[in-house]
């Protein structure tokens, strides 16, 4: 894998094409909105917590945002249908503990029931 933009660029490249503002990202996230106007400006780099909070709300690969050529931006190939989408975005926005809860809930409910 080869470097192909910074994350600056590839940050506003993903904000412009979700038409997503810093005061959005910064609401969604949790990341302060002058710590993202640092890292648009390139003054800082964030650390893998904050690059994946911001590509999960961006709907957009970590390794691409962070600069690499070589994987598509979307989060999710373009063979995943559209419900496995929208369920896989829905999950993103959730903690780790509802996370844990929802698999237990599809282990009891859908898989064990058997």
């Amino acid at each position: 894998m080869k470097l192909a933009g910074s994350f600056s660029e590839r940050l506003r490249e993903a904000m412009n094409i979700r038409d997503i503002r810093a005061i959005d990202l910064s609401n969604n996230t949790g990341i302060s909105k002058p710590l993202i106007s640092n890292y648009l400006k390139g003054k800082y780099k964030p650390k893998q917590e904050a690059i994946t909070k911001i590509a999960r709300y961006l709907r957009v690969s970590e390794v691409w945002l962070m600069g690499y050529d070589d994987v598509e931006m979307d989060r999710y190939p373009p063979t995943t249908n559209g419900k496995k989408r929208e369920i896989n975005d829905l999950l993103d926005r959730l903690t780790d503990d509802d996370l844990q809860k929802i698999g237990q809930f599809i282990r009891d409910y859908f898989i064990d029931r058997k």
